[in-house]
């Protein structure tokens, strides 16, 4: 049975098509988030910069890049040259995420990795979140990324859904209901960097993701003997199961991988403030924890 994270405590919204935009929410498609590309802003690096260390990040499912914004600040702090990327069809507008695939969200990863390496950059890493973590696996397992990147790291990379949100796996037979998606509230700062709304293709295409990259990891993927690979999973994550990190150490072949076990309760322990409605001081200790590991990881 698939897996399902999404659509349990959160409301269905019965009829057909996208639904009219929500006022001020990143639907309405009147402020597109905006991708940093490495690979714009820099037409023609120098040598020193060539010698920087680079990390792409990627952020998750109906997320901008607003969710990586804290970790894209401390590895620039560490001397980093970084490029934020957006996910194909996220940030722009619900037209445009209605008719995306997972094929394209992936699409950017591999694009600005190609041309990064194109322009002459030796040191090039990721930093992905959730969705974004499977696909660069899968990606990876694909071959889709070459030279293979040697430094990783990946917040609670989505390979399996967490058990409190398995019961709704039929995705399918939803359609044949009318319902046509999921609407989730989006309070404080994630009103205008989340989709207020998604459609019950796209969730579909989100199972699919992780039975294919679930394939891959039982295939096994080879890295490159050299690499390291950091995986960053809260144990109280809700919509990842934190055994998927275990999936992804015993599914990568000959790259040393560490795994973070954080006493946590949010999905994705490096958001930004006001995401998580849970505000404690262990948390933003939790959150500190991860930023550092995660510096020092891909920023030696």
């Amino acid at each position: 049975m698939r897996s399902s994270a999404w659509l349990l405590g959160a409301a269905l919204v019965a009829g057909c098509g996208v639904p009219p935009a929500v006022p001020g929410e990143l639907d309405d498609g009147l402020r597109p988030a905006r991708a940093r590309l490495l690979s714009a802003e820099i037409p023609a690096p120098t040598a020193a910069q060539l010698a920087q260390p680079v990390v792409i990040t990627a952020h998750g499912f109906s997320a901008t890049t607003f969710e990586t914004a804290p970790v894209a600040s401390r590895l620039r702090s560490r001397g980093a040259l970084v490029s934020e990327l957006l996910l194909g069809g996220h940030g722009t507008s619900l037209k445009d995420f209605s008719q995306s695939t997972w094929e394209t969200w992936q699409a950017p990863l591999v694009q600005e990795y190609q041309a990064l390496r194109v322009k002459g950059y030796q040191s090039i890493g990721f930093l992905t979140t959730s969705t974004a973590g499977a696909l660069l696996l899968e990606g990876l397992g694909r071959g889709l990324f070459q030279p293979v990147p040697q430094r990783l790291a990946m917040v609670a990379p989505l390979v399996d859904f967490a058990n409190e949100n398995r019961q709704l796996g039929y995705a399918g037979l939803l359609g044949w209901f009318g319902v046509a998606g999921q609407a989730v509230e989006r309070p404080g700062v994630t009103k205008g960097n989340w989709y207020h709304y998604r459609p019950l293709p796209q969730l579909t295409q989100l199972l699919d993701l992780t039975e294919v990259t679930k394939g891959r990891l039982r295939e096994g993927i080879t890295l490159e003997a050299d690499a390291k690979v950091l995986v960053v999973q809260a144990l109280g994550d809700t919509t990842v199961d934190p055994r998927s990190a275990e999936h992804v150490r015993k599914g990568l072949r000959g790259a040393a991988v560490e795994v973070l076990y954080l006493d946590s309760a949010w999905h994705i322990p490096i958001w930004p403030d006001g995401v998580s409605p849970i505000q404690t001081p262990q948390e933003f200790e939790n959150r500190d924890t991860a930023l550092t590991a995660i510096g020092r990881h891909l920023v030696p």
